[in-house]
């Protein structure tokens, strides 16, 4: 079943700025383009579950925003895994267009929508990927990925360790996790030095989880 958006200037502007995010008029005029696409789109494949403008708004949008004011300037390019709708690769391009971003998604369809809403925003810089994790090689790649995201994924550990092959040394991962969950995630993958879980404010348990790949210690070579 598809869903029927209301999508308003002065409804995306103050949601946004609801969360503590900026609100500029070119960016709540491209929020506003990306919603009607993918409501066009949603009447034919399941792109989003949710029903209310507002959450949409907070839940996709203001969530990958959150993140995005938390890259840094070399953390770029950036390897969206699953990017399904495009949350939060597209919409980190979105709120930081001076990043390059891959987008991950193994599903056709999925990713014929992730390619008109690039063409459709005139998203420069954004390369779509329509194979698994497992397929990628580092010569995929103009430029090495130096973030790995995931959102709202199953298999988030074993996805993220896969992804790590593609990370340089002291490459860095970026989650989109719960405070109940955290815990869990940074064990299971303790080849990441990861720092305190970050709330976002608005959400009652929702976290960004921020790590980077340890050094690989050399082998100790020779015999004494």
């Amino acid at each position: 079943m598809g869903v029927e958006f209301t999508v308003t200037p002065r409804l995306v502007e103050q949601t946004l700025r609801a969360c503590g995010l900026e609100a500029s008029p070119l960016l709540v005029q491209a929020v506003i383009h990306y919603v009607e696409i993918l409501q066009k789109w949603n009447l034919k494949i399941n792109l989003t579950g949710l029903r209310d403008t507002s959450e949409i708004l907070r839940t996709h949008f203001a969530e990958s925003f959150f993140a995005a004011r938390r890259l840094g300037a070399a953390d770029t390019p950036v390897l969206d895994i699953g990017s399904g709708a495009g949350f939060p690769g597209l919409a980190l391009k979105l709120y930081r267009p001076e990043l390059t971003v891959y987008l991950l998604e193994p599903r056709k369809k999925r990713a014929s929508f992730l390619s008109v809403v690039r063409g459709e925003l005139a998203l420069p810089q954004v390369t779509i990927f329509n194979k698994t994790l497992e397929e990628c090689r580092l010569e995929d790649f103009p430029i090495r990925p130096a973030m790995l995201t995931l959102r709202a994924l199953g298999e988030m550990g074993r996805l993220t360790r896969l992804g790590l092959r593609l990370l340089p040394e002291h490459g860095k991962v970026l989650l989109f996790s719960t405070s109940r969950q955290v815990r869990q995630v940074a064990v299971r993958l303790s080849e990441i030095d990861w720092g305190e879980p970050i709330p976002i404010p608005w959400t009652r348990e929702k976290v960004l989880l921020m790590g980077q790949r340890k050094r690989m210690r050399p082998l100790a070579g020779g015999s004494t």
